[in-house]
């Protein structure tokens, strides 16, 4: 098999794992619009919005504490905890989640959480309930926790009454994050862009619905949304980005199956395998190129392990651990 050949072989199998992890996690994929259907991009939308479970700091905004009502006091206390022992949050994310959202969809609205794709902002049910035997979101609140999720940090920014439509716009929440933390919002700055004047909530909520981003402009200066903004389909730029990014180390990595010095063939060559047949396979490891006749299989190495590199990003971006250990409690139970 040649290199082109093996790239298509492997872009198919990569498609065929995706549409399994999606139909693993329950996710919302209806194919309804067929230049959106591809199931990686679907399950990147998941994969990016999922919150790994390991310790962060947790920073609080200036606006609190605040006047609030005790048990959503205590809420915001249990989530820093959640957050700071590196626990699961993601049952207190919005159903959008899972549920709702769907990137292949018809509705432009519901392709993904527009907030989270414009400012990569999430927000979270204060509650101290547990979800109900069987489900996996806890009771829904009539308080949410907005806050921005970094790799060893989280920022805290509001805490407000369940919002409805455009209040999910409101820019005050960016006022909040340039205020507090300047050295963090710099970064998204646009030096090219002249300040101009702020749109309302109203219509910056309609234009991310229709698939338009639009700048922000706060103390003369011009900044894009931390979440790097929407695509003319009013899906996340950064899921598109990740996707593309995901597909070119699917090709270099068939590339390097195919070379006649690397390590696969001479595998194969040892073993006197005149023929070989690879594939892209899960295997309770993880993600491994395997030859088809024989036992041979190459688990691809993951960051954990030591193994530093693209393979292992491509690996622990695509499929984390905490997906592949969901995937091997199913084979056992």
């Amino acid at each position: 098999m040649d290199s082109r050949d093996m790239r298509l072989r492997f872009r198919a199998d990569i498609e065929a794992v995706a549409e399994h992890l999606i139909t693993v996690f329950g996710l919302m994929y209806s194919k309804a619009e067929a230049r959106l259907s591809s199931p990686i991009y679907r399950w990147i939308d998941f994969r990016m919005r999922h919150i790994d479970s390991q310790p962060r700091a947790v920073l609080y905004s200036d606006r609190f504490p605040q006047l609030l009502p005790v048990h959503i006091a205590r809420a915001i206390k249990t989530m820093e905890l959640r957050f700071s022992h590196g626990e699961d949050v993601n049952p207190y994310q919005g159903k959008g989640l899972i549920l709702h959202n769907d990137f292949s969809g018809k509705e432009r609205g519901l392709r993904t959480d527009l907030l989270w794709a414009d400012w990569k902002i999430s927000h979270f049910h204060l509650t101290n309930k547990v979800a109900r035997s069987g489900e996996y979101f806890v009771p829904r609140s009539g308080y949410q926790l907005f806050a921005l999720v970094e790799h060893n940090v989280v920022l805290f920014i509001d805490a407000l009454p369940h919002p409805r439509g455009s209040q999910y716009a409101d820019i005050e929440l960016l006022k909040t994050v340039q205020r507090c933390w300047p050295e963090y919002f710099d970064q998204f700055e646009l030096k090219s862009i002249m300040p101009g004047e702020n749109v309302t909530d109203t219509q910056r909520y309609e234009s991310r619905r229709s698939g338009i981003s639009v700048p922000v402009y706060l103390n003369g200066k011009a900044y894009v949304g931390p979440g790097m903004g929407i695509t003319t389909a009013s899906t996340a730029l950064r899921v598109t980005v990740m996707g593309d990014r995901m597909l070119q180390g699917i090709r270099d990595l068939a590339d390097m199956v195919c070379a006649p010095d690397g390590q696969f063939q001479q595998e194969v060559t040892a073993r006197s395998i005149t023929d070989p047949r690879f594939s892209l396979r899960l295997i309770p490891m993880g993600l491994a190129v395997c030859e088809e006749r024989s036992d041979i299989a190459f688990p691809l190495p993951r960051a954990k392990d030591g193994n530093s590199n693209w393979i292992s990003d491509l690996h622990d971006t695509f499929y984390p651990e905490w997906a592949a250990e969901v995937v091997r409690r199913l084979i056992t139970e």
